[in-house]
């Protein structure tokens, strides 16, 4: 994976230990694999992928024992962790991987060992505003990774409305909006939750600039 990372992401992550990323990206799968399995499966892939190609941009070459592997069938917690040759290692947590049509949004944190465990355990319990980073496709293994403010508090709500109003169970989540999950009314009826009917996150109106 080919990284071209804005110097205010780069930035954030050295400074905090942490920047939280949202990456948008094709996915072109019959509907027989649009499965949280199968997604998870690939947004993890991604996840570690990106966190090696950022380490690596840092100068914090992986290590040839770090782990890409997670228990991506299921909705497991972390999808990697990441050792350094300079003894720095970093991981990833999956927060949702949204299907959207021929998209895939893979929403995750990025910690390094340097962020501060309060930090981290505030992110983890109640950080749902928090600064995103975004990951944009240019290229069949390229991506523009920048700081998006207009992301902030869509993202925000967002992840509020899955974990408030529509999963209980642990992260990562996942939805789907061409088969999207129903729930029954009193009456027995299926009733498909307005949130995940009205958005989208998509970055199709976004012209990404060249940051190099």
């Amino acid at each position: 994976m080919q990284l071209s990372i804005a110097p205010e992401s780069a930035a954030a992550l050295a400074a905090d230990g942490t920047i939280r990323c949202l990456m948008d990206v094709e996915y072109q799968r019959s509907e027989s694999a649009r499965t949280a399995s199968v997604a998870f499966a690939l947004a993890n892939d991604l996840a570690n992928e990106f966190t090696a190609a950022f380490l690596a941009h840092l100068g914090r070459t992986p290590t040839a024992g770090s782990s890409g592997a997670a228990e991506s069938s299921t909705a497991a917690a972390a999808a990697g962790t990441h050792n350094t040759d300079n003894g720095t290692a970093a991981t990833v947590q999956l927060i949702f991987v949204r299907l959207r049509d021929d998209r895939m949004i893979v929403f995750f944190d990025l910690f390094l060992d340097t962020c501060e465990p309060q930090v981290r355990q505030q992110i983890h319990e109640d950080g749902f505003l928090q600064p995103i980073h975004a990951i944009v496709q240019a290229g069949d293994d390229s991506y523009q990774v920048m700081r998006d403010m207009g992301l902030d508090e869509r993202t925000a709500e967002e992840y509020m409305g899955l974990q408030r109003s529509v999963d209980k169970g642990p992260r990562p989540y996942f939805t789907d909006n061409k088969i999207p999950p129903a729930f029954y009314d009193a009456e027995g009826y299926p009733v498909v939750p307005t949130s995940l009917l009205g958005f989208s996150f998509t970055f199709a109106d976004f012209e990404a600039e060249s940051l190099s």
